[in-house]
């Protein structure tokens, strides 16, 4: 669990380096992630009735021409 935490920060961590390194550059910086907006339940992470509603999530937002976020601050 440990290693499983420290990952996921570690990952948080590199995608704000990343958006701090592209403001520094003068570079456009584009993320795209799952929203506190999708909360399907599941018990499985990649079952297949969960993915399917994290794909029509991701589907429903390209649709209205939001899938990207300049700031990991949206």
């Amino acid at each position: 669990m440990a290693i499983d935490a420290f990952i996921d920060v570690q990952a948080v961590n590199d995608l704000y380096r990343l958006e701090a390194a592209a403001e520094r550059n003068g570079e456009r910086f584009n993320v795209a992630y799952i929203g506190s907006d999708f909360d399907f339940p599941h018990k499985a992470l990649f079952s297949a009735n969960y993915m399917h509603q994290l794909l029509q999530y991701w589907y429903d937002l390209a649709e209205d021409g939001t899938p990207w976020h300049r700031t990991l601050r949206d």
